[in-house]
């Protein structure tokens, strides 16, 4: 058995093992170089992010952390999303698991991460001091909620984007600075990383245009296939216009174009979109968007406690939280 960090020769082995093993166990075909572009990369610096077990030469179990620089509130944070934790079937219950899960929150320790974030089963990693945290307002709306609503949404347009339109990618970047909270996406090489993080989840990312000029973004996926051309991007991923009232009509006019139901999920901090939501949608649930662990409570705890004070009265007087 050999224990090592992953480098460019183990990318194919690397894809082959996370595709393999997923299709094993979900019984459907998996494609992670289109539902992880932002990661597949053929390089050193990519394949690093990973911790192997190879047994005869062979990698039989991995895991993956890869940092996410963030601003909460003016406060620069370094989150990090833990995945592509996968063992060879034939391998399981030797702990090859717990061996590169633990070397990987070894090197979220090592690069000063605030906190991480993964998604899975809850028994497996709470051990490991992840919990659900958080709350994320999900949304599902139909086209009797569109018609009914009494909601203007003529007059918009959706162009899927490419690489190759800079200047939309350009002002997908400077609006999501205006949130308070957004992830850092480098705006190196034409913007290619803002591109390819909308384009994650098999999703594509859209411009959204009002009587001509730009107002929002969206990022929209179908169910677990590329949207493209021909499919439905029901499931809205992501979405950030210029004011809450172009958010909901954008929804309703993304509704009319898919056809069906669509659903999307938006942040606590989205107040007013939420009050207007509640009252469009057809249903809607309240639950933790996903599982974290925090390294440095007190500095995420203040950046969130002033998110929050942004939409929130506080009580005068002091709370002190014993963790």
């Amino acid at each position: 058995m050999e224990f090592r960090r992953l480098n460019v020769n183990d990318y194919d082995a690397l894809l082959e093992l996370l595709n393999s093993t997923f299709a094993n166990k979900y019984k459907r075909e998996c494609d992670f170089l289109h539902a992880q572009p932002k990661m597949w990369v053929r390089d050193d610096e990519h394949m690093n992010k990973h911790f192997g077990i190879f047994e005869d030469g062979r990698l039989v179990s991995v895991t993956g952390i890869y940092p996410l620089p963030a601003k909460i509130a003016d406060t620069d944070c370094l989150f990090c999303t833990t995945g592509n934790v996968a063992t060879h079937p034939d391998y399981e219950g030797r702990g090859y698991f717990s061996k590169t899960f633990s070397a990987v929150m070894e090197e979220a320790e090592k690069i000063g991460a605030d906190a991480a974030r993964l998604g899975g089963a809850r028994q497996r990693y709470a051990r490991f001091g992840f919990e659900p945290c958080g709350a994320l307002y999900k949304f599902t709306i139909n086209s009797e909620n569109r018609k009914k609503c009494k909601v203007d949404c003529t007059n918009f347009e959706f162009y899927e984007l490419t690489l190759e339109n800079t200047e939309e990618l350009k002002y997908i970047n400077e609006l999501s600075k205006k949130f308070p909270m957004y992830v850092a996406r480098s705006e190196e090489d034409s913007f290619r990383d803002v591109f390819l993080a909308l384009s994650s989840k098999n999703a594509s990312p859209y411009i959204i245009k009002h009587c001509g000029r730009f107002v929002g973004y969206l990022s929209a996926a179908a169910d677990g296939v590329h949207v493209g051309a021909s499919h439905n991007g029901r499931h809205v991923l992501e979405i950030r216009t210029e004011s809450p009232e172009i958010t909901c009509a954008a929804l309703l006019a993304w509704q009319e174009r898919v056809g069906g139901e669509v659903d999307v999920g938006l942040a606590p901090y989205m107040t007013e979109e939420i009050k207007r939501l509640i009252h469009i949608s057809e249903y809607y649930t309240v639950a933790s968007p996903s599982r974290f662990k925090f390294f440095r409570y007190e500095r995420i705890a203040d950046a969130l406690l002033r998110v929050k004070a942004q939409y929130t009265a506080f009580p005068e007087g002091e709370a002190v939280i014993s963790i």
